[in-house]
């Protein structure tokens, strides 16, 4: 049975719709997952030396010792949702730590963000890891 030209623009609107909704769905998401280290430690080797944001719902002093006057912090993030959003490690310069802890040792919710230079860093072990640099 050959179909009408009413049958066919419903399939046509439709298909229209669905594909508004995605798209839509998928900016939301990706706006969302933009606040997040899970985001950026994805997505590093091409933002290397950019200015990157994410949620800061969380920080600690490392273990880790950090060189050229710079205090090591492992940060939990989160999504605009709240969600988690993994572990990145913030370098803070020494000057700086007691403002960063002040500010990010006990955000809640989404979060409070942080702006930082997304590098690679190379500990003394040699080993690399993406970290984000404050004042740099």
């Amino acid at each position: 049975m050959a179909e009408t030209g009413v049958d066919m623009g419903m399939k046509s609107l439709a298909i229209l719709i669905l594909s508004a909704a995605f798209a839509l769905s998928s900016y939301a998401q990706g706006g969302q997952q933009q606040t997040t280290a899970n985001y950026w430690l994805a997505n590093a080797p091409q933002n290397v030396g950019e200015s990157v944001t994410v949620n800061v719902s969380g920080a600690a002093p490392s273990s880790l010792i950090a060189d050229d006057g710079y205090v090591c912090f492992e940060c939990d993030t989160v999504g605009n949702d709240g969600n988690a959003g993994g572990k990145i490690k913030v370098m803070v310069p020494v000057g700086q730590t007691g403002a960063f802890m002040e500010k990010y040792a006990a955000a809640k919710g989404k979060g409070a963000p942080l702006t930082a230079n997304l590098r690679v860093y190379t500990w003394a072990s040699k080993a690399q890891e993406y970290v984000l640099v404050l004042g740099d």
